[in-house]
């Protein structure tokens, strides 16, 4: 754990790798998350290449313990509540639970 506010949330770095949706390595939506912030959310169709559909900073919420926010950069005023179920779990917005498994 990082201590960079009083809530003592993680550092955002520590969030780096592939996050894909339910746990499953074939799911249709997962998201990537580099070691400074920055996030794509990927969508693939069956036999299609994946898509990057949306992007942005993954920062940590400064009053909320274990919320942090993903603020996209291709849609104005959009932002993903991002919750920590675990150290290798996060409930993206509405779309549900992702993992990190690379």
């Amino acid at each position: 754990w990082s201590w960079d506010s009083d809530l003592c949330q993680r550092n955002v770095s520590e969030f780096k790798g592939i996050w894909y949706y339910d746990g499953d390595l074939s799911a249709e939506t997962y998201i990537v998350i580099d070691g400074n912030g920055n996030w794509s959310y990927y969508q693939r169709a069956p036999g299609a290449e994946p898509a990057e559909m949306d992007c942005g900073v993954f920062t940590y919420s400064m009053d909320e313990v274990s919320t942090y926010y993903a603020d996209s950069t291709m849609y104005d005023g959009v932002s993903y509540r991002v919750f920590e179920v675990d150290e290798d779990s996060l409930v993206w917005g509405d779309e549900g639970v992702y993992y990190m498994m690379e």
